[in-house]
C-alpha cells in the first residue's frame, strides 16, 4: 500500500521493488514541500499518464531543481540516478548552493526533504513497497539535526550532519567536543541520556541501538532484537526509562522492545501495531508505554508485563508523536491528519480533539505543571491550548514555513519553535508575545530544546552546527561545528 503519485510506476503497475524507489518517493514529497502542490496533479488518471510520461508538475522551481528532480522521478527505474537518496539530496544542497541566491524562505524549504531519506518503510517480507502515507510522513521520524541537553546540563549531545552514523558529545558550558560517538554503520535517527546523565543511547538505521558511557564514550551495549528481515529493523527512536533500568526502542518492524538497560537483555516485545512505530515512551511512573505508529493509532502498555492496556483509535492520518502529561494521567498525539487528540490514559476515552491547524500536527507535548499543551505544525504555527477545558488560548505566528517542534520551557513561562525558515523563537507562553528570534543558522532548523535550568536553548540544524544561546537576551554563546 502507498499514496497515488509518490510511489514510483513499477511498485503499483508490477508490486516490483527496485533500488531506485526511495529516491523516486523522496523526490516527489519534495516537490510537494516545495510548491505545495501534488506532484503528478490530483485527478487519478492524470498523475497515471503524468507519471508514466515522467513529467511531474515542476512550476516555479528553479532550473538545478527541475534538473535532479526530473531525473529522480524518471519512469524508468534503470535511468534514476543510482547514487542513493542520501547522495542526491547532497548534490541538490551543493547545486543550490551554487545557483543564483535564492529569497530566504526558498533558501530553507529543500532541507526538510533531507528528513525524508529514511528507508520507506517496507514492512516485514511483503514484496510491496509502503510509501508515505502521506507526504512529510517521515518527518516525524529522528533526523540530523537532533541535539539535547543532559539531565544534569553539563553535556549536550547532537547527531552528525556529514556523518550521519555517529554522535558527538560537547561540554555545555565551553563548546569542547568531548567525545565522538563511532560504532554505528548508518543513520543514527535519535541520541538520549539516562536520567542520571551517566549513559547515552542512539538508536540507528542498522537495526540496533547502541548504550554508552557518556563521559568516556566506551561502547557498554549493542541492542539487537528487531526484525532484520530486508528493510525491516530500523531503529527510530530510543529511550530510558525515568529509574534508568530499562530503554525502550521503536521500529519499523512495527514493535517496540523492552530492554534491560544493565545487561542489554531483550525483556519484552510490544507488538500489535499494523505499520512502522515512529516512536515510544514511558509514563512518568515508569510503569506504562506509549507509542506511536504509522498505522493511525496510539497504544498503551504495561511496561512490566508487556500487556496491550488500550489502543487509542481516533485519527484519520500516521500518528507521528505521542506524549504522557506529567502526571501520566493524560497522552496527547500529534497527527497527519492536521489535529492533536487528548486521551484518558486510564480509560482510553478520547477527552478532546485539539482543531485549528491547517497542516500536519508534528508534535504536541504538554507543560511541565500539565495545564497547557503546545502542537507545531506544518501550517507555519503552533498553538497553545487549555488542558483541563480544551480552549485554544493562543496562535503563534512569526514563522514563514513550517514549525517541526515546540517546547515548553522548564517553568512553563516560554516555548522555544523551531522551523525550516532557519530561524527557532522564543515566546512569552502566556501572551504569545515574540521575544526572541534566534537567527544564527543559514538553513533548516529541526530541534530547539531548554536547558534544564531554562537559561540555555540549543538549536540544532543541518547546516551542520548547533548553537547555544542565551535564553534571556538570544545570544549566541557557542557554535558547535558537528562535521568532523
Amino acid at each position: 500500500s502507498g499514496t497515488f503519485g509518490y510511489l514510483p510506476p513499477e511498485a503499483w503497475q508490477d508490486h516490483r521493488l527496485t533500488s531506485t524507489a526511495d529516491l523516486y518517493s523522496l523526490a516527489a514529497t519534495y516537490v510537494k514541500l516545495r510548491t505545495g502542490n501534488e506532484p503528478f496533479g490530483t485527478n487519478p488518471v492524470e498523475i497515471l499518464a503524468r507519471q508514466q510520461r515522467g513529467e511531474p508538475i515542476l512550476d516555479g522551481l528553479e532550473a538545478y531543481e527541475k534538473a535532479l528532480l526530473l531525473a529522480a522521478l524518471d519512469p524508468d527505474p534503470e535511468k534514476r540516478p543510482s547514487e542513493g537518496a542520501r547522495n542526491w539530496v547532497r548534490r541538490l544542497y551543493e547545486a543550490r548552493l551554487s545557483s543564483s541566491r535564492q529569497a530566504k524562505g526558498q533558501d530553507a524549504v529543500w532541507a526538510s526533504v533531507k528528513a525524508q531519506t529514511v528507508p520507506q518503510s517496507r514492512e516485514g517480507g511483503s514484496s510491496d513497497v509502503t510509501a508515505p502515507i502521506s507526504p512529510g510522513t517521515y518527518v516525524a521520524i529522528q533526523s540530523p539535526g537532533r541535539c539535547s541537553f543532559s539531565p544534569d546540563g553539563r553535556r549536550i549531545v547532537t547527531d552528525s550532519w556529514d556523518d550521519t552514523t555517529t554522535a558527538i558529545v560537547w561540554d555545555a558550558r565551553t563548546g569542547e567536543r568531548l567525545r565522538v560517538l563511532q560504532g554505528h554503520n548508518d543513520w543514527v535517527y535519535s541520541a538520549a541520556f539516562s536520567p542520571d546523565s551517566r549513559r547515552i543511547v542512539t538508536a540507528s538505521n542498522d537495526k540496533t541501538a547502541i548504550v554508552w558511557d557518556a563521559e568516556t564514550g566506551k561502547k557498554l551495549l549493542v541492542l539487537r532484537g528487531h526484525k532484520t528481515f530486508l528493510w525491516s529493523g530500523y531503529i527510530y527512536s530510543a529511550a530510558f526509562s525515568p529509574d534508568g533500568r530499562r530503554i525502550v526502542t521503536a521500529s519499523n518492524d512495527k514493535t517496540a522492545i523492552v530492554w534491560d538497560a544493565e545487561t542489554g537483555e531483550r525483556l519484552l516485545v510490544l507488538q500489535g501495531h499494523n505499520g512502522s512505530v515512529y516512536s515510544a515512551a514511558f509514563s512518568p511512573g515508569g510503569q506504562r508505554i506509549v507509542t506511536a505508529s504509522i498505522d493511525n493509532t496510539a497504544m498503551v502498555w504495561d511496561a512490566r508485563t508487556g500487556e496491550r492496556l488500550l489502543v487509542l483509535q481516533g485519527h484519520n492520518g500516521s500518528v507521528y508523536s505521542a506524549a504522557f502529561s506529567p502526571d501520566g494521567r493524560r497522552i496527547v498525539t500529534a497527527s497527519s491528519d492536521n489535529t492533536a487528540i487528548v486521551w484518558d490514559v486510564r480509560t482510553g476515552e478520547r477527552l478532546l480533539v485539539l482543531p485549528g491547524h491547517n497542516g500536519w500536527v508534528y508534535s504536541a507535548v504538554f507543560s511541565p505543571d500539565g495545564r497547557r499543551i503546545v502542537t507545531a505544525s506544518n501550517d507555519n504555527t503552533a498553538m497553545v491550548w487549555d488542558a483541563r477545558t480544551w480552549e485554544r488560548l493562543r496562535v503563534i505566528r512569526g514563522h514563514n514555513l513550517s514549525v517541526y517542534s515546540a517546547v515548553f520551557s522548564p517553568d512553563g513561562r516560554r516555548i522555544v519553535t523551531a522551523s525550516i525558515d532557519n530561524t527557532a523563537i522564543v515566546w512569552d507562553a502566556e501572551t504569545g508575545k515574540r521575544l526572541l528570534v534566534l537567527g544564527g543558522h543559514n538553513v533548516w532548523v529541526w530541534s530547539a530544546t531548554f536547558s534544564p535550568d531554562g537559561r540555555r536553548i540549543v538549536t540544532g540544524s543541518i547546516d551542520n552546527t548547533a548553537i547555544v544561546w542565551d535564553a534571556e537576551t538570544g545570544e549566541m554563546l557557542l557554535k558547535l561545528k558537528l562535521g568532523r
